[in-house]
């Protein structure tokens, strides 16, 4: 009989029924063990600060769950993030695998894939469907195109180049100001600053610069 290796999990939701019906569904799996469940991100960290936590489950329709996300890459790289509802939207899939998940879990999974997405991740493997798997394999080529191209890229900041890919993807003003954790001003500033220095004069045409001078690799 194959043996397994037990899981210390952190579930996290700001919807007591999430928590509460995860914690009973896993309480009867050999391979996993729920040591804590929060509420919200500083009970959260908190958690990890004091528990032995070797993967997260979270919820991403906590609040600040993507916050959390990058607080973890940053202060507790040894946790693995499974994110917990994830619709099949490339933009948000990877807006977290940028913040630092290891693990996708769609809402509509069956209680054996949410335990196998745990495992795997636990275990170092990528656990999501083909079509994420595509879409970040397409997204490390694009990245990688991008550092190797010379154009007016080059004439960005390191925090403009963040914005010009975050508004390729389709983020709003709102949406980038959240996901840097920055000013709504700020974002507006910094946006104007890109279509200036891309000699573009609306943001939809920023994702059309950025594909078509990764595709020529040429300079303006």
């Amino acid at each position: 009989m194959e043996a397994f290796t037990l899981v210390n999990l952190l579930v996290v939701s700001d919807v007591r029924i999430y928590r509460e019906g995860l914690q009973e569904v896993l309480a009867s799996n050999d391979q996993v063990e729920v040591v804590a469940a929060a509420s919200s991100m500083m009970q959260a960290l908190g958690y990890l600060e004091e528990l032995n936590v070797e993967v997260g489950l979270l919820d991403v329709g906590t609040a600040d769950a993507l916050v959390l996300t990058k607080e973890i890459a940053i202060k507790y790289p040894q946790v693995k993030v499974v994110a917990f509802g994830l619709t099949n939207c490339m933009r948000d899939v990877l807006m977290y695998a940028e913040a630092g998940i290891s693990g996708y879990v769609s809402k509509d999974a069956c209680v054996a894939e949410l335990v196998s997405a745990i495992v795997r991740t636990h275990q170092g493997k990528l656990s999501c469907s083909d079509e994420i798997a595509g879409a970040l394999i397409q997204r490390v080529s694009m990245l990688a195109r991008m550092q190797a191209a010379p154009t007016k890229l080059d004439e960005l900041t390191p925090r403009e180049f963040q914005i010009a890919e975050l508004l390729s993807q389709g983020l709003s003003n709102h949406e980038i100001a959240s996901a840097l954790q920055i000013r709504l001003a700020t974002t507006k500033t910094h946006v104007h600053h890109i279509l200036e220095k891309l000699r573009v004069r609306r943001r939809g045409q920023v994702s059309n610069y950025l594909h078509r001078r990764l595709s020529e690799g040429t300079n303006l």
